[in-house]
């Protein structure tokens, strides 16, 4: 399977792109899309799109310039490791497993579960209803269903995971973290969360009704499953855990057998 990879870079001492490049390049193609007009000279031969662009602007320049099997996305402050393995393991569990989005864990995200409520595809991969965006792989399958994102009323890309995870689930496919990698990731952002949840919002709103319904599964699903939701009782969340699992794969069977 052809993989190709992208990285996302901004304004600011956290960002390490040309390490990432370098990195990645050993394993993918890859293409770093640019936001801080300052690397222009420095970096001539990558896309570089202004420092107006945020997240939604890198995202529809990424898939603007994909052809392949596997999508590779990386944000340019992540800190990965064993970058190869990972890549490798990617397209392994997306060419004969039957998933749709592989991610490695992250060490700073928003999607914290409990593993023991999540149903385990095999040693330290365990399928999850959302995981971040900041360093994940997605079948091109995913990708080519998924609908393009308006950066007029969604300029942060929040929301973005949601509906990829959803086209995923439309499509009978898995959504996985791989415990065994771990990124490092800042524990901050430069940005209002109150404009990103908004445009969230207009995101879903803008979707196909049958999408958005499908999203808003996956919220609910993440929601019931993070850790800051979860009983402290062991045995309500061996049990919530069990339902969440068998409901969840019952799902993706009937999908399978209908086909996209």
């Amino acid at each position: 399977m052809r993989v190709q990879g992208f990285v996302f870079n901004w304004p600011g001492k956290k960002q390490h792109a040309a390490t990432l490049e370098k990195l990645f390049k050993q394993h993918c193609e890859t293409t770093v899309i640019n936001s801080d007009d300052g690397l222009r000279l420095r970096h001539p031969h990558w896309q570089h799109i202004g420092n107006d662009a945020y997240f939604t602007d890198q995202w529809k320049a990424a898939l603007d310039r994909f052809d392949a099997d596997v999508f590779v996305h990386i944000q340019a402050d992540v800190w990965p490791e064993k970058v190869g393995l990972v890549v490798a393991e990617a397209v392994r569990y997306i060419r004969y497993f039957g998933v749709g989005v592989y991610a490695p864990n992250v060490n700073f995200n928003a999607h914290v579960y409990n593993r023991n409520t999540l149903a385990k595809l095999d040693k330290g991969v365990y399928e999850v209803p959302a995981t971040d965006c900041c360093f994940w792989a997605i079948a091109g399958e995913v990708i080519r269903n998924t609908p393009r994102v308006d950066s007029r009323t969604n300029k942060l890309g929040w929301g973005i995971e949601y509906m990829v995870g959803a086209v995923a689930w439309q499509r009978g496919l898995r959504l996985v973290r791989d415990y065994r990698f771990t990124a490092g990731h800042p524990k901050f952002s430069g940005y209002g969360h109150e404009q990103a949840l908004r445009e969230w919002a207009e995101l879903k709103n803008s979707l196909d009704p049958a999408l958005k319904a499908e999203m808003e599964l996956v919220e609910k699903e993440r929601e019931s499953l993070i850790v800051k939701n979860v009983s402290r009782n062991p045995l309500d969340r061996v049990v919530k855990g069990v339902r969440n699992r068998a409901s969840r794969q019952a799902v993706i069977l009937q999908r399978r057998l209908m086909g996209p």
